[in-house]
């Protein structure tokens, strides 16, 4: 019985990818429960997703045992789906949702940056991929305990609302990325949530992506969907990714916003771009790059435009100010789009 109720959430898993892609992937093995003494977690590697046995996992919940969570065995599949795509760079090693993965520092483990938003963009994006396949076939997944609900709950009590959730750490932290994901999939409009992507849409914007980090998957959603700029912009400050709180004052020609970003550095560089919407968004002018040095997130910096600027501005009746964060540290990271300001002139 336990076998064969990991057995169903790997073949849905599987149904979903061929719903998507047109096709199955390379089958996976999977080892239950495992012989690693030193792992007493699920985990994927090789081709093979190896869940641990209910007597020997740690802090098991009272519903869940291991072979009955269908959340972490499908996330667990998720890496599989990103290994046979190309679609992860993972650095593996502990993580969990509330953490800025960019500073996790235990057990004579210290993360660095590039570890932390490889791992953090891994990770969400294999807990995400699970819980939109049970909501692909949720009129066929009733009645089994904690699948096809917006909950990721896990035997070892580990658990997360992607309807809910915001822990606001930044573009490292792995609960921040999996609601961004969430948000862009869902139809449901929540608090600056206005993108509803469905099923296949989102399949093909992260596969296409390639990302490896969030940063590297907002550079292509931006270049790529342009004309949602101002929705994805929303989203990426809901969680402090991004700028907060962009303002414009027309008396002084200031731009005012939060620099936000991630918990243990902030954003430090910025770009501010002027469209013109009179008939489509035409790119008028971008700022020089503004580097900051605040190590206080919740900074707020003020941008003045410039006399040459204020001219192009005033020849146009309606405008939009994006202001473009980055984060200068190794690897450089952004740019992180903030939503529209907007100017009727």
């Amino acid at each position: 019985g336990q076998t064969f109720q990991i057995s169903q959430a790997v073949h849905v898993s599987n149904e979903y990818v061929k719903a998507m892609r047109g096709r199955s992937l390379t089958d996976v093995t999977v080892k239950y429960p495992h012989e690693n003494s030193q792992n007493n977690g699920c985990y994927y590697i090789n081709d093979t997703l190896n869940i641990v046995g209910p007597d020997t996992a740690a802090s098991a919940h009272f519903k869940l045992k291991s072979y009955s969570s269908w959340d972490v065995i499908m996330h667990e599949y998720g890496h599989h789906v990103q290994a046979e795509l190309d679609i992860t760079n993972n650095p593996g090693g502990y993580h969990s949702f509330s953490a800025d993965l960019s500073t996790y520092s235990a057990n004579n483990i210290n993360y660095t940056k590039d570890i932390g938003i490889r791992l953090a963009w891994g990770e969400a994006y294999a807990t995400v991929f699970g819980v939109t396949a049970q909501h692909y076939f949720s009129s066929s997944l009733q009645n089994i305990y904690s699948v096809g609900d917006t909950q990721y709950d896990s035997y070892n009590t580990s658990n997360i609302n992607l309807e809910t959730a915001q822990f606001m750490k930044g573009e490292a932290c792995e609960g921040d990325i999996v609601c961004v994901l969430w948000d862009i999939y869902d139809s449901v409009a929540d608090t600056d949530d206005e993108l509803s992507f469905g099923h296949l849409n989102f399949w093909r914007l992260v596969t296409r992506s390639s990302a490896t980090t969030m940063s590297e998957f907002v550079n292509y959603f931006t270049q790529s969907y342009t004309s949602y700029i101002d929705e994805f912009g929303k989203l990426l400050s809901k969680y402090k990714i991004s700028v907060g709180d962009p303002s414009y004052n027309s008396a002084t020609a200031t731009v005012t916003f939060m620099i936000n970003g991630r918990s243990s550095a902030p954003n430090n560089k910025f770009v501010i771009s002027v469209y013109d919407l009179t008939f489509e968004e035409t790119l008028l002018f971008s700022t020089n790059e503004v580097i900051v040095n605040f190590t206080d997130r919740n900074s707020t910096y003020q941008y003045q435009f410039t006399s040459s600027q204020r001219d192009i501005m005033s020849d146009y009746s309606s405008l939009a100010i994006v202001v473009w964060a980055y984060q200068t540290g190794t690897p450089a990271t952004g740019g992180y789009p903030s939503e529209f300001v907007y100017i009727n002139n």
